[in-house]
């Protein structure tokens, strides 16, 4: 059930986004293909912060946006863990939480300017939430907003934020972080 609401926003959002857009071949010595790492700080509802890295790959579609040459719209897949858990005091002092999910998005990365751009995306997650022993298996929803510079010809820094929900206020988990992206 989630799955068809996610692909039936998901859907909705592209045919928002490109209408204006028209299909076109890959720019030459551009493939669409990014991949990226990064760093994240972890907020879980009720925990103090975790830290973890960010592995990112991404697929631009092939549209090109008539006012807007640059922006584009994306599939991207990341894998995210904590190295640093997250806690909270509990009864018998300080308990400590892991969290490690893989996610799908769609994301529109809309060009200001040359060098500026930012990004809008919506995915789904699941995650896997370790707290001490005890395993828990975790579906998402994640909405996401960012700001970010294009650095070369094919170098991004990515600055941005996120919420992972399924249904408010259950179990939010805030998420902010830098991300490089290697276009190729």
């Amino acid at each position: 059930m989630t799955t068809v609401k996610v692909c039936s926003i998901g859907a909705l959002a592209l045919g928002l986004a490109i209408g204006t857009a028209h299909a076109l071949e890959p720019p030459r010595g551009e493939g669409g293909w990014y991949a990226g790492g990064g760093a994240r700080v972890l907020k879980l509802e009720g925990w103090q912060e975790g830290y973890g890295p960010l592995l990112l790959l991404g697929w631009k579609l092939p549209y090109e946006h008539a006012d807007t040459p640059k922006s584009s719209i994306a599939l991207e897949a990341e894998l995210v863990g904590t190295t640093s858990s997250l806690s909270r005091r509990a009864d018998e002092g300080r308990e400590e939480a892991d969290i490690r999910y893989g996610g799908v998005h769609l994301a529109l990365n809309t060009f200001i300017g040359e060098r500026f751009f930012y990004r809008v995306r919506l995915g789904a997650v699941g995650r896997e939430l370790d707290v001490e022993g005890s395993t828990e298996l975790q579906g998402r929803l994640v909405f996401g907003l960012g700001v970010g510079l294009r650095i070369g010809d094919r170098l991004d820094l990515l600055l941005d934020a996120q919420t992972q929900y399924w249904t408010f206020p259950d179990n939010l988990l805030n998420e902010a972080g830098i991300t490089a992206r290697w276009h190729f």
